[in-house]
């Protein structure tokens, strides 16, 4: 399943937030750091130099350091005179007024479905020394935001069960139609280079985190000679022989072992819970072996509905404090599961509150993405049994351990593999990226944290086999999104766009050895 989607409200739309607050304090301190403050010596020079005006943009209303544009797309662009989009851009023109402005910096919103007004800008923006000389340009995709934000009424409303779930997606695609297949990656790098265009650009930098590491390698595709350089932060592949990302490899381990040291890393719970992952582990197999349920405790105030299993728990783990957690392992362990329940009431898995606004986030469009995109183990042009006859296979003939510590069925409910089962078989598909397609000669930086527990490192080194001549650095100490989490990425981004080099990347710590 593709970046989790709507499970963002739980985990990446906090890291979002972190990543805000994070570029904010540690890059900008209290304020902008003065002209000048990129090195002009070190910086790459640019063919669009003088080239791109944004005289006739006005100021956005919600910020006036932001200019405000739109572009008009056909939303088929088989019918080029049918319906049309208005897609959104941002622009941060450079504060440096003094020396010639280096490539753009674009970037797209992760999710999928946000709008890159509101979750998506900031990080990329929120470096200064970037800033000075770049022009920031954010790119409102499809189906978001104000570019046409989707509004599947069902899906956004919530839902409370992977059947659900699957059920919701189905009918969002019934109301799409025929444009159930028009919102898919390769569509949204086509609508970033009209947004280019317009805006004068002969060559671009292209910033991307997240799931819009999927916008980035569509656009790789199809226009690699407008690529100056690219970075790809906590990324995953469109397409790779091991399906990667389809199965979330590698997330299940990171999931526990990235609590357990952030519990390593605080003296009172490290003190309090000194086996901290074994702990984690113990619970995680305790409820495996028996789920509990609500009717079977008399504690107050537990529904006698609340069912505590291992997706529960695999909720819980990406989205709430360590020390709480460990507390109602610890409880559990001696023979009391209510303090274990009582948290899942708190947090319960799945999302059956909904997304709040469609503009703000759309589900529509996390579905449409994610089941457009996705490098699935069926056929898309299969109907509904025959994919779900080929998913049950794959899955089978996975070994046992797999997800572990996690069963199967567990995985395939928290990771969502079913979700796009019932999603309509296009009709004039658009892959994100074609099968096999490789983007050497583009300069390019990969990023992965170490802590990160919604895309693995394993899944981001699997974007070398797109772009094989990448530097590949996995960055201490930082969680999903590197550089809302470490002055060290913010350091080698900056330093990567401006010289096409990492420059001295030491700071992101001994990295990992790899097999071949």
């Amino acid at each position: 399943m593709v970046i989790g989607t709507f499970r963002d409200t739980l985990a990446v739309r906090a890291l979002v937030a972190a990543v805000v607050a994070f570029g904010l304090a540690a890059c900008t301190g209290s304020g902008p750091e003065p002209a000048g403050s990129s090195n002009p010596e070190t910086t790459t020079s640019s063919p669009n130099a003088e080239v791109s005006a944004f005289g006739d943009l006005p100021p956005c209303d919600e910020d006036a350091s932001w200019l405000c544009g739109s572009v008009e797309v056909p939303l088929d662009r088989a019918d080029p005179e049918g319906e049309q989009l208005e897609i959104a851009y941002y622009v941060l023109p450079h504060s440096d007024d003094t020396t010639p402005a280096a490539e753009p910096v674009f970037v797209t919103p992760g999710g999928p479905g946000y709008n890159v007004w509101v979750d998506g800008k900031d990080p990329i923006a929120s470096i200064a020394a970037l800033t000075a000389n770049h022009d920031i340009v954010a790119v409102g995709t499809r189906g978001t935001g104000a570019s046409g934000a989707i509004d599947c009424a069902d899906i956004q409303s919530g839902f409370s069960s992977l059947r659900e779930l699957r059920n919701d997606t189905a009918v969002c695609g019934q109301q799409l139609g025929d444009d159930a297949d028009r919102y898919g990656g390769g569509d949204v790098a086509m609508d970033v280079d009209a947004v280019r265009e317009a805006l004068g650009f002969e060559t671009i930098d292209y910033y991307a985190f997240s799931y819009s590491t999927v916008d980035l390698q569509a656009y790789a595709a199809r226009f690699p000679e407008r690529l100056h350089a690219v970075v790809l932060d906590s990324g995953l592949p469109v397409t790779d022989e091991g399906h990667a990302f389809f199965w979330g490899l590698g997330v299940p381990e990171t999931l526990v072992h990235v609590p357990a040291l952030y519990c390593e890393q605080d003296l009172t719970c490290s003190a309090d819970f000194p086996n901290a992952e074994a702990d984690l582990r113990r619970m995680i197999e305790d409820v495996g072996r028996h789920p509990l349920e609500g009717r079977d405790t008399h504690a107050s105030g537990i529904p006698a509905d609340l069912v505590v299993d291992q997706t529960a728990v695999a909720y819980l783990l990406s989205s709430f404090p360590p020390s709480d957690l460990l507390e109602a392992a610890a409880a559990l362990e001696h023979g009391d599961p209510a303090p274990l329940m009582r948290v899942v009431q708190e947090s319960p898995p799945f999302i059956p509150d909904g997304d709040g606004l469609p503009t703000d986030f759309s589900s529509g469009d996390s579905a449409a993405r994610s089941c457009n995109d996705q490098d699935a183990v069926w056929d898309r042009s299969d109907p509904p049994a025959a994919r779900e006859h080929a998913l049950a296979a794959e899955l089978d003939a996975l070994p046992d351990d797999a997800f572990a510590p996690f069963t199967k069925q567990t995985w395939n409910d928290y990771w969502w593999l079913d979700m796009c089962l019932g999603w309509p078989a296009p009709d004039r598909f658009e892959p994100a990226v074609p099968e096999g397609a490789v983007f050497a000669g583009i300069p390019a930086l990969v990023l992965a944290g170490d802590l990160d527990t919604v895309v693995s490192i394993e899944t981001s080194r699997a974007l070398l086999e797109g772009f094989p001549g990448a530097t590949f650095l996995v960055i201490g100490g930082a969680g999903h999104i590197t550089i809302g989490s470490s002055t060290c990425a913010v350091q080698i981004v900056t330093t990567f766009f401006d010289t096409l080099g990492g420059g001295d990347t030491t700071c992101a710590g001994p990295q990992p050895e790899f097999e071949g």
